[in-house]
């Protein structure tokens, strides 16, 4: 017991101080062991100090996290809270991916200052799921303003968002496509706000124009134009749901009873249309013998060339009756005369044939060679195999020609097949090559041309090495080629020639001159040493441009003249020894340049690396300090080229680094500034020129802020934007006048015109001509909203000439009711005062109403039972509200008490035309039942 308590560690010592120095000296994150003593320690010390030290020597996020969440330390479990937060923010050492973030996103609802960590976050994908988790629509409009990043303002755009907040976020859009977007969606809500008024508006007009088609006889455009307006009316349906029940369920009823009528006044029409099927079927009879003779001579031509091929007998006497047959049965078809003749020719054509078969046979029998003989010449792979064999592939062409001809169309498919196929393998497997000699033969031909051109500039020796090159193409050439160029290449082959002898009668006693100039400057060099190296550097350029001396002595002068030259440089070599003593000091001085320039490299440097914020550097300072090194170093004189060369790269290298950065800021500002210039430009295209200048206005402060972008791009970039800002500006002046005058230009003729329909409405009492007038206007009208900016005092007006046309409307339809109503009343009269005294010319009298009501009252009239209809007039009167007689107070009440459970069982609506119409059908009218017909009468006019 005694010696446990001298070996226990520190880490269980009861004394928190010691706890805290043995987590701080002995236990180590990294031993796995020891990891779990620091991990006990943090989650079941009794001292607050001991469990923070063992978090802070683990140092993890996930401990951290799991701690803020289980910790049964309240202070502990805050301070953890704080180092996630931290940790999230971005403001601790510890650092987690964005994998592990969208992981912890996942799986873990315990989280704090998940809205700071939105705010502070600037990776896409982690901001779009921070939203999601926290859930709240009103942080769109914060997170779009804050996160000027295209993927995470398109998945806020595919959020459920009210217009007034669209036209927010348009402001603080990120780029034009995110723009658009907002646009498009701003103008869908917009036209889902307007689709009820539209869909009903354009649904009436359907069904104006269904019901007119009542006055069409033309069966095709009535079909044509139902159709259309079919498809009108379910797409208009399809969106009904727009609508209320009782507007929905309005139309379809309307829709129905107007089909109903449509399909009774098709009738008749669909009649006349069948027959004209009929003249159609007859068309398509020919149609079909035409091709049945077409397939018969075919087969024909085809049995012939199948008998040819297989060297098998014809029986030329079926053949020939085969033949006459044919012509038989194209002179019975039902074809036109000049049809029936058009086939018989080509029936004779074929009977021709037969006298040819011989030489048909032969020519088969040469295709035949052809494709075998074609087939054993390989396909060329170079220039050369080309030459040879692109002849023997023209020359079996012409060959095939012939035997085609010969053979009068009858070839065996399976021959002409494979003449297609090898001369389609030729002529891809020549394709290159042919391209390729076609570029030999232009390169050949330029060559020509450039020597011709050398030689009479006088510049000969190029001339001799361009005539090499010209050579070398032309042995590349073909035949056919070669006679293309031969003249001009023998041309200059001549005067290379001529050129050559010239050359070396030329050459040698001017390099013998030169070798007698070269030695007085040996025996005579002149006082500059830098003058003397001059001259003999003269010298050997004069000599190069010589060209070359008789063979015989071309060797020997040359060695003469390079000993000669190195003599004559000799009294250089001192004067260059000194100059490089100068080197040496420039050296030193260069050296310490480089010193200098790393210097302020490394601290410019430091600075980016420590994560300096770029408005926090003095960029100005630092482009003079560079553009003032930069000047030392062209002023330190000259040192050995090739330490030079070392030296300027280590200079150009040290300093490299603030060179890109610098390069980076001004090519930053200068794009920047680009882009304002084409947002500037775009917007000066911008038919608002009044909302262009606003946004411009923005731009120029923009621009303000902008750095300075390099001495070369700062001033171009500026008179660039001023530029366009006058265009601009003065667009915007002239756009005022413009504007002014074609707006009031236009809303005189827009009143004028809206006066004529005013004019038109008011004369008009047809409901057809109502309808097109309403179809002019709602077009105008329509026009007018797609102007920018809308004149809404004719919008206004169009508006109430809609409203006016369509009251029109539905007065003459009221109208025209009543007048129905009016007459079937009349007819009713007449058949209860039994004053019509035949069918036939009551009939005459019903012509004025519609189809329906004409057979329900002559029904009606050949109706002989008598019946009462006392009960049935008060029950009308109860369902159209009406007021019956004092005296038939008590039965009325009786009749609505079953009327009432009648209606309560079927739960059908009150229909009183259908009551009617029952009404009508219980019996004969008499005089009797003039009093409840009147009755009725008040109901319905």
């Amino acid at each position: 017991m005694i010696f446990s308590k001298f070996f226990k560690a520190k880490w269980q010592s009861k004394e928190h101080n010691v706890r805290l120095t043995a987590i701080n000296e002995d236990l180590s994150s990294s031993n796995p062991d020891e990891l779990v003593i620091l991990t006990t320690l943090a989650q079941t010390d009794p001292n607050e100090l001991v469990r923070r030290a063992a978090l802070l020597k683990i140092a993890k996020f996930s401990v951290w996290h799991q701690n803020s969440i289980d910790n049964d330390n309240k202070k502990v479990r805050e301070y953890c809270i704080k180092q996630v937060e931290k940790i999230l923010l971005g403001q601790h050492d510890i650092t987690i991916s964005n994998q592990d973030k969208l992981a912890l996103l996942k799986t873990n609802d315990k989280l704090p200052s998940l809205e700071l960590w939105l705010q502070s976050e600037t990776q896409a994908d982690v901001v779009i799921a921070l939203f999601e988790k926290i859930n709240k629509p009103s942080l769109t409009l914060s997170i779009f303003t804050h996160k000027q990043n295209e993927i995470v303002q398109t998945f806020l755009l595919q959020q459920t968002l009210p217009v007034d907040v669209l036209d927010k976020l348009i402001k603080k859009s990120c780029n034009e496509q995110i723009k658009n977007q907002i646009e498009q969606k701003i103008e869908q809500l917009k036209v889902l706000a307007e689709q009820p008024d539209k869909i009903k508006k354009g649904v009436q007009l359907v069904l104006a124009k269904l019901l007119a088609l009542k006055d069409v006889n033309d069966y095709l455009q009535i079909k044509e134009k139902q159709t259309d307006l079919e498809e009108q009316w379910h797409s208009y349906h399809q969106d009904f749901s727009c609508l209320t029940s009782h507007e929905s369920d309005s139309f379809n009823q309307k829709y129905k009873v107007i089909n109903a009528q449509l399909i009774k006044h098709f009738a008749p029409l669909h009649e006349a249309y069948e027959q004209q099927i009929i003249a159609d079927k007859l068309i398509h009879d020919k149609k079909v013998a035409n091709e049945h003779f077409n397939r018969q001579l075919n087969e024909i031509s085809q049995k012939l060339t199948t008998t040819i091929f297989e060297s098998g007998e014809l029986d030329e006497a079926q053949y020939q009756h085969q033949l006459e047959q044919l012509i038989s049965e194209i002179s019975a078809s039902i074809l036109s005369k000049k049809e029936q003749d058009s086939f018989i020719v080509l029936v004779k054509a074929q009977s021709k044939k037969l006298a040819l078969l011989p030489e048909i046979a032969q020519s088969v029998s040469d295709a035949t060679h052809l494709i075998s003989k074609i087939s054993q010449v390989a396909l060329p792979k170079d220039i050369d195999e080309l030459n040879l064999r692109k002849p023997l592939f023209d020359e079996w062409l012409q060959e095939w020609k012939s035997v085609e001809q010969k053979a009068a169309g009858v070839l065996p498919q399976t021959i002409v097949d494979a003449f297609k196929e090898i001369k389609k393998q030729w002529q891809q497997g020549l394709k290159s090559l042919l391209k390729e000699q076609g570029l030999l033969l232009a390169q050949c031909q330029k060559k020509i041309a450039d020597v011709k051109r050398l030689i009479i500039s006088g510049k000969y020796n190029a001339a001799f090495g361009v005539f090499k090159k010209a050579k070398k193409h032309y042995d590349g050439l073909s035949d056919e080629q070669k006679s293309r160029v031969q003249r001009d290449f023998d041309d200059i082959s001549d005067k290379i020639a001529e050129l050559s002898d010239l050359e070396h009668s030329i050459a040698t006693p001017r390099k013998h001159q030169l070798l007698a100039d070269i030695q007085l400057l040996v025996n005579q060099p002149l006082d500059n040493p830098n003058d003397q190296a001059a001259k003999v550097k003269q010298f050997r350029v004069t000599w190069n441009s010589l060209g070359h001396a008789e063979e015989t002595v071309e060797k020997e002068l040359n060695y003469q003249f390079n000993a000669l030259c190195e003599q004559a440089f000799a009294p250089c070599r001192l004067f260059y020894a000194e100059q490089e003593n100068l080197r040496e000091q420039h050296l030193v001085t260069r050296q310490q340049l480089i010193v200098n320039a790393q210097s302020f490299a490394d601290d410019f440097t430091k600075k980016i690396s420590e994560g300096t914020d770029n408005k926090a550097i003095d960029w100005k300072f630092t482009d003079g300090t560079l553009n003032k090194l930069s000047q030392q170093w062209q002023n330190s004189g000259q040192v050995d080229k090739q330490k030079f060369q070392l030296l300027n790269e280590a200079f150009n290298e040290s300093l490299q680094p603030v060179k890109l950065e610098l390069r980076n800021y001004h090519q930053r500002n200068s794009d920047s500034k680009n882009l304002l210039i084409a947002q500037v430009t775009q917007a000066l295209t911008d038919e608002d020129v009044f909302s262009a200048i606003e946004s411009v206005k923005k731009l120029q402060t923009q621009w303000q802020a902008i750095g300075y972008s390099g001495q070369r791009e700062e001033n171009q970039l500026w008179q660039k934007f001023r530029k366009v800002n006058d265009q601009l500006f003065a667009k915007r002046d002239e756009a005022k006048l413009v504007e002014q005058s074609d707006r009031q230009h236009q809303q005189v003729e827009l009143t004028e015109q809206l006066g004529n329909y005013q004019q038109q409405i008011v004369d008009q009492s047809s409901a057809s001509d109502l309808l097109t007038i309403q179809e002019n206007i709602e077009a105008l009208r329509l026009k007018i909203v797609s102007q920018k900016p809308v004149i809404k005092s004719a919008v206004t007006q169009a508006e109430k000439l809609l409203t006016q046309i369509t009251q029109k409307l539905a007065e003459i339809n009221e109208n025209k009711k009543t007048e129905t109503w009016q007459l079937i009343f009349n007819c009713l009269e007449n058949i209860a005062t039994d004053e019509t005294p035949s069918i036939e010319k009551f009939s005459e009298s019903l012509v004025d109403l519609p189809n329906v009501w004409q057979k329900r009252l002559q029904e009606c009239y050949q109706n002989t039972r008598s019946v009462d209809r006392s009960d049935k007039t008060l029950e009308l009167e109860i369902l159209a509200s009406k007021e019956s007689p004092a005296e038939y107070k008590a039965k009325r009440m009786q009749v609505q008490v079953t009327l009432l459970q009648t209606q309560m069982l079927s739960g059908q609506p009150i229909d009183l035309t259908k009551s009617f119409v029952e009404w009508l059908k219980l019996g004969k009218l008499s005089r009797t039942d003039l009093p409840l017909l009147s009755r009725v009468k008040a109901i319905y006019c």
